[in-house]
């Protein structure tokens, strides 16, 4: 398991790298550094909006994902 998920964190990372690149003037820092510290905020997001989902039967993605702008300014 913590092989599958190092090379999603590699995959994700490398994709927000090449995102910042292309959007410098939305990050802090260069784009391979901004990465690094946001990985893991991104991929701690996933699950709980899945997690939400399958259980929570009142749960509104929408506002989950629409919260995640006020959450992370800029995104």
């Amino acid at each position: 398991m913590s092989g599958v998920f190092v090379q999603l964190r590699a995959t994700i990372q490398e994709a927000v790298a090449e995102w910042a690149a292309a959007h410098p003037e939305r990050i802090d820092g260069d784009p391979a550094s901004w990465a690094r510290r946001v990985t893991p905020v991104i991929l701690s997001s996933a699950p709980g909006y899945i997690l939400q989902q399958a259980i929570l039967p009142d749960f509104d993605g929408e506002a989950y994902l629409a919260a995640l702008h006020e959450v992370l300014p800029g995104a």
